[in-house]
């Protein structure tokens, strides 16, 4: 199964969505993908920063990852998709389709350490019991 974790701009939750589930699951892949990735990453620096800080606590090393923009073809070639956004953030193709599954965590976008670590830490159990249910 290829699950692919959406957000908005692929700088914390579903790149943290990646990292668990790729190191939960035995038999399957993620991804992930943000829904408003155009422009470079400086606007969200110091955000990624405080993203890649936060694993690190847990052993994982996001520091080489690359932003990704959602495309058609990526929401077509994955079994689930996960939106960690706002449903109006999803374009059209992927609004009503019965593979999305929305999980609601608020974006870390400026907001504290605390709160990253707080993000992170609501991702996690959402993770396991979906890596649990793909088997």
């Amino acid at each position: 199964m290829n699950v692919l974790f959406v957000c908005k701009y692929n700088v914390g939750r579903s790149q943290i969505a990646e990292a668990f589930f790729n190191k939960m699951s035995k038999n399957h892949q993620a991804t992930s993908a943000g829904t408003h990735v155009e422009g470079d990453l400086d606007e969200h620096k110091e955000g990624f920063r405080k993203v890649i800080t936060a694993m690190k606590e847990l052993d994982y090393d996001l520091s080489k990852i690359k932003r990704k923009q959602l495309t058609e073809q990526m929401f077509n070639e994955a079994d689930k998709v996960v939106v960690i956004t706002e449903k109006e953030n999803l374009p059209a193709y992927a609004r009503n389709s019965s593979k999305v599954v929305l999980w609601k965590i608020e974006d870390g976008k400026g907001q504290s350490y605390e709160f990253i670590c707080k993000m992170r830490d609501d991702i996690k159990p959402l993770v396991e019991r979906l890596a649990e249910e793909v088997g």
